[in-house]
């Protein structure tokens, strides 16, 4: 199956895996994960069904 995210082309599946490899590594200024924000973001666009 493909992943409809990377079919959407908004990120480089490259910096996906780092972040994945750690997740508490890249935050954002706020302390927040950028890992986390990436998975909002694409849950948000499949229930918009975009």
């Amino acid at each position: 199956l493909l992943d409809p995210s990377q079919d959407r082309g908004l990120y480089q599946p490259a910096i996906f895996d780092r972040l994945l490899s750690d997740p508490d590594g890249d935050l954002t200024p706020l302390r927040g994960s950028k890992l986390w924000q990436l998975a909002a973001l694409n849950l948000w666009l499949s229930e918009q069904g975009l």
